[in-house]
């Protein structure tokens, strides 16, 4: 769906991902909201990466509807210029305070991250490392089959699909994406990467 790129590259799980992706990304569902890349973001952490975002920005803008409310997926991308820094690791972990949280990730000792440490309980469901969607069905009956508070999903852009589906049902989810891994760089942590 995206032109000029492979969907097996930008989905990974071909065009019918990519075609249930745009779906997602104009859902109405009143439940769900999607952050998106502001590519007009001062904080990367690279050249390559900020001229990557505008030279896709064309292609990206390509998926979204023109008159839909959109917000920031940048929210654990904090700068360290902005004020409000030194509180902003502590509001994204009230979220899941003494709460029981799922994470599902192809890595397990994403479980011990001290992002997680406040929740009251952790348990995990596994996802590929690369190619979730072909294991898609599988995740989404082990999240069926979880009773917890939240889902914290880190496993690309399945995990916008996956919040929209368990948002339908009745369960709340957030796509996290590299959310560990910015918080060890905002912390000078030397862990590996966990998203």
């Amino acid at each position: 769906m995206v032109k000029g790129r492979k969907p097996e590259v930008f989905g990974n799980g071909g065009i019918k991902f990519a075609r249930r992706l745009k779906q997602v990304l104009n859902s109405d569902y009143p439940e769900f909201l999607i952050g998106v890349p502001n590519i007009f973001y001062s904080g990367f952490d690279s050249k390559w990466r900020a001229k990557s975002w505008r030279i896709n920005n064309e292609r990206f803008r390509a998926l979204l509807a023109g008159d839909k409310v959109y917000y920031s997926a940048f929210f654990g991308w904090p700068n360290k210029r902005d004020p409000s820094f030194s509180t902003h690791w502590q509001r994204i972990k009230n979220i899941w305070e003494q709460k029981n949280i799922t994470i599902v990730n192809f890595n397990i000792a994403l479980m011990e991250h001290p992002l997680f440490s406040n929740a009251n309980k952790i348990d995990f469901i596994t996802c590929p490392q690369r190619a979730s969607w072909k294991e898609y069905d599988r995740i989404m009956q082990a999240c069926s089959d979880t009773q917890c508070d939240i889902f914290l999903a880190s496993m690309g852009p399945v995990a916008t699909v996956l919040a929209h589906d368990l948002a339908i049902r009745g369960q709340q989810c957030i796509d996290i994406g590299q959310l560990a891994s910015w918080y060890n760089k905002m912390h000078d942590l030397e862990r590996e990467s966990l998203y």
